[in-house]
């Protein structure tokens, strides 16, 4: 018999489900359409080695441990993967925003959020009001920051290989660095 798990992938305050196959019995066998298991230490398969169990410290704060489900925020992982399908990104906002301002507190004024580790508008939003500069690496994530209100002096433009048009965009809005 095979089973559908939930495995959890889990940096930052983001949990990653995604629905894998593992031998045994449990819910959801030969029916396609029921809801996975969620399983805390699912042990998938990983080139042919066993994966160590899941740290629970990896868990976004305050997350709840059930024997079936894993509540983050209050919020079922098992209603979210029946309601939108894995794999599914389950960012908790708490988390976040905790880990932003331990940041902003740990280090000066010009600490910023690497928008390349994962860029929308409401993260932007997020590090700007926990008191973190975002870190650009494009024209696109710049008018990204900018569409979503982050201000151009808490903007950091970084990287190599800019063309003419991106640096000329970023003095002209008043970014507050650009590292080259």
């Amino acid at each position: 018999m095979r089973r559908r798990d939930l495995a959890l992938s889990l940096p930052l305050g983001l949990l990653m489900l995604s629905a894998c196959e593992s031998s045994g019995a449990g819910g959801g066998q030969d029916d396609p359409t029921s809801a996975p298991d969620i399983a805390v230490d699912p042990e998938p398969t990983v080139l042919g080695e066993r994966a160590e169990p899941l740290d629970v410290t990896l868990l976004p704060d305050g997350a709840e441990l059930l024997d079936d489900d894993v509540l983050v925020g209050g919020v079922s992982l098992r209603a979210l993967a029946e309601t939108h399908g894995t794999p599914l990104f389950v960012y908790d906002e708490a988390t976040l925003r905790a880990r932003c301002a331990e940041a902003a507190s740990a280090f000066d004024d010009g600490v910023a959020f690497a928008s390349k580790s994962f860029l929308c508008g409401a993260m932007a939003r997020v590090a700007l009001e926990e008191g973190l500069c975002l870190d650009v690496a494009t024209g696109g994530e710049l008018d990204l920051a900018l569409r979503a209100g982050v201000s151009a002096s808490r903007i950091i433009m970084h990287g190599n290989n800019k063309s003419a048009s991106e640096l000329a965009t970023a003095i002209d809005v008043g970014v507050h660095r650009v590292v080259v």
